[in-house]
């Protein structure tokens, strides 16, 4: 009982720790790890930008924020719902991120935007993702590697989730105008681990068919 007790206790804080940032942004003291942060901006929830350095990055299955640096040197961290996204320059590339609600655990998270186009944007998770040792004594944290895929299709509001089990069937309902494609899927070139090069196609051939209407 005293065990069941501790396990409430300890998830009760944690949930109480991590909300903390979902009404307003934190100011905190910066660790040396975060200098290393790469300049770019914010994008707020009135489509203002915010220039500074972005900083790390935390993802887990309800919480998930980013560490903002701005002008004058004050960090925060930002949860997801509370801007659009932010941008960074990173070893001479532009990487977007982008904030979208998933709506099967009612969170939000950040996400890279892989591929963008007209007809669909790919999304993917952060490397890293936090979660709980639900069998440890007393409950502990780890960081396990993610590859996690969203697509978003044009005039569909929600996200979709992706993985290697349900692709082919989720992209098949949607691809009825590209039966091209659709019949390929599966097929070498045109498996989850393609999964970049099948959005960018889609993309194209939806360019290619708007054109010719």
């Amino acid at each position: 009982m005293k065990q069941i007790n501790k396990r409430l206790v300890f998830v009760l804080l944690f949930c109480i720790n991590t909300c903390a940032y979902t009404l307003i942004a934190q100011p905190f003291e910066l660790t040396d790890k975060l200098y290393n942060a790469n300049t770019g901006y914010i994008i707020t929830l009135d489509n203002k930008s915010l220039t500074g350095y972005i900083g790390e990055i935390y993802y887990s299955n309800f919480i998930s924020s980013v560490t903002f640096i701005n002008d004058f040197g004050t960090p925060y961290k930002l949860r997801a719902e509370l801007i659009k996204g932010f941008v960074f320059e990173q070893k001479n590339q532009i990487v977007e991120y982008a904030s979208l609600h998933e709506y099967k655990t009612n969170s939000w998270a950040f996400l890279k935007v892989m591929v963008k186009g007209e007809a669909a944007i790919l999304y993917k998770s952060p490397e890293e993702k936090f979660g709980l040792i639900s069998y440890s004594d007393p409950l502990g944290t780890r960081i396990y590697n993610a590859n996690e895929y969203w697509i978003k299709f044009k005039n569909e509001q929600r996200p979709l989730r992706l993985t290697l089990l349900n692709f082919k069937k989720q992209l098949k309902r949607r691809l009825i105008f590209y039966p091209e494609i659709a019949r390929e899927l599966g097929k070498p070139g045109y498996r989850f681990k393609d999964i970049e090069f099948i959005v960018s196609t889609i993309n194209n051939a939806y360019a290619t068919r708007k054109r010719t209407i």
